[in-house]
Order: structure tokens, then C-alpha cells, then sequence
């Protein structure tokens, strides 16, 4: 995939195809009818669709992936224990958990080096100037 000559749009047909090729095999095995030319333009079709951004399958696999990741960084400890990889990604799980761990620590670093800068911000937001003032301002000796 890394190659200056890579086309999706002939992966995604190629797999579609095969896919096609693998399911008829299937299904003569079993003694069944084989998929028709019309059922398998339509598969080779949801395959070669996935390249679109609009694409439902796309959109499918998106929104699960972000799950992950939201559901991986609510956990206290990712590295210990992960989340379990939600339907249709266990074919990319290894590097979906290796991504996830890796974001999980810029996140947590971030809390940690932003944190203390974004309190005083907030605080000032929702409980007015007063509030940040006092946590600003450095304790008055008592008279």
C-alpha cells in the first residue's frame, strides 16, 4: 500500500471480486445456487462505494472506531486493561489498540501539562472573576 502505484479503487474491486469468487465457491460446495451477475454487481459495488466519504459502510466503520478510542480513553488504566474491540475491526485490532494506547498517553499528558492552565479559565467562566481571583491571588497575611 505504501508503493507510488497504489489505486484503492482497484483494491477495493479486486476484493470485491474475489470476495464474489469465494462466496460461489461457498455456495456450489453446499449444493446452492450461485450469486447472479446482478447480486454481484451490486456486492462488487458496496466494495468499490467504500472509497466515498458518504459511503454507509464507511461511515459504519468510523463511527465504531470512535467508540473505541472514546470508550479506551474513559478507562483510568488503557495500557492494563483494554476495551473490547467492537463488531467488524478485529481484522485491524492490533494496530487500532496500538493507536488507541498512543493516544490515550498524549491525552493524559496533556491533562496533565494543560490541565492546571485550563482550570483557572473555566473556573472563571462559570463562577465569574471573584472565584479566579481567589485561587489567583496569593493567601493575605491574617492581621
Amino acid at each position: 500500500m505504501c508503493e507510488k502505484t497504489f489505486n484503492l479503487k482497484e483494491v477495493l474491486n479486486s476484493i470485491g471480486v474475489k470476495s464474489c469468487v469465494e462466496i460461489n465457491k461457498t455456495l456450489m460446495e453446499r449444493g446452492l445456487p450461485t450469486l447472479n451477475a446482478e447480486v454481484q454487481a451490486n456486492l462488487i459495488g458496496q466494495f468499490s462505494s467504500v472509497e466515498k466519504e458518504d459511503s454507509p459502510i464507511r461511515s459504519l466503520i468510523d463511527k465504531r472506531i470512535q467508540l473505541y478510542l472514546k470508550s479506551l480513553l474513559s478507562l483510568p488504566s488503557p495500557k492494563k486493561c483494554l476495551p473490547p474491540m467492537p463488531g467488524g475491526l478485529a481484522v485491524i485490532q492490533q494496530e487500532l489498540e496500538v493507536l488507541g494506547c498512543q493516544y490515550a498517553n498524549i491525552v493524559n499528558l496533556n491533562k496533565q501539562v494543560y490541565g492546571p492552565f485550563y482550570a483557572n479559565i473555566l473556573r472563571k467562566l462559570l463562577f465569574g472573576e471573584e472565584a479566579a481571583g481567589k485561587t489567583d491571588a496569593p493567601p493575605s497575611p491574617a492581621n
